[in-house]
């Protein structure tokens, strides 16, 4: 679905990111984890074409440099910490622009964008806020509106840049069930590991731009990592409930 070969990314001689490679599979959830400063946001930029680095960025077989911006928001959708705040439109309004890679020119909004814009912001829980203008909402609102937009963008690969970081642990863990149960390919910078742990398929993780170790939580997910990534003490366990890893921080002595 994904390749990324050799991604290296600088500013004033600096690499933000360095050599980073690693493929992802159709369908598969990827977390890429890492503290502040490791690169996860300038990663995920050079992804969905922000930002321009060195090295080879396929989708679908295809060079990402060849493919036109239309063309790829049909394939990928976004939703990046900042977005959507510079026009005030109504949340319906802001959730229905998630057609418009569908359209053709000049094309207006018909009844069946309407019906897949009014579903993503049911399945959101937005209901109540639709006429709402969108920046009236609080920072959990908005960030839920905006993951709305990309599910009514019906793209196969949803980019998602710490979704659920204005959110409050029930919308947090609503907004990760949606994500797990759709029929596409997430790939999400991630910053709480126990969540992480509890929805991803794979990690990747960085540490200071460059690519730390890659696999399913159980491997990358050690006390070794959590000691060398982020400089913290830990007990790892497996959770009773959940069969997934569950992640205790411990004081430093």
């Amino acid at each position: 679905m994904l390749e990324i070969k050799n991604l290296s990314y600088e500013i004033e001689k600096k690499n933000l990111i360095e050599n980073i490679t690693f493929d992802v599979e159709k369908g598969k959830f990827v977390g890429i984890v890492g503290p502040n400063g490791s690169g996860k946001s300038t990663l995920l930029k050079n992804v969905y074409r922000t930002l321009k680095g060195d090295g080879k960025i396929n989708i679908k077989g295809r060079c990402l440099k060849v493919i036109s911006s239309k063309e790829l928001a049909k394939e990928m959708a976004v939703v990046s910490q900042h977005g959507g705040s510079e026009f005030n439109f109504t949340v319906c309004e802001m959730v229905t622009m998630g057609r418009y890679p569908h359209k053709g020119f000049l094309g207006s909004y018909n009844g069946k964008d309407r019906k897949i814009a009014n579903k993503a912001i049911e399945k959101l829980g937005l209901k109540k806020y639709e006429d709402r203008a969108f920046l009236t909402l609080s920072g959990g609102e908005r960030q839920r509106a905006l993951i709305a937009r990309a599910l009514a963008q019906e793209a196969d690969i949803i980019i998602l840049d710490e979704p659920t970081n204005h959110l409050d642990i029930r919308y947090q863990l609503q907004i990760m069930e949606i994500l797990k149960s759709l029929s596409v390919t997430v790939i999400a910078a991630v910053h709480d590991m126990n969540i992480a742990s509890l929805y991803c398929d794979e990690i990747i993780a960085l540490k200071d731009g460059k690519l730390w170790g890659k696999g399913v939580p159980e491997d990358v997910f050690t006390r070794e990592f959590f000691s060398d990534v982020f400089s913290v003490k830990t007990e790892i366990s497996r959770h009773s409930a959940t069969q997934k890893l569950s992640i205790t921080y411990l004081p430093n002595d």
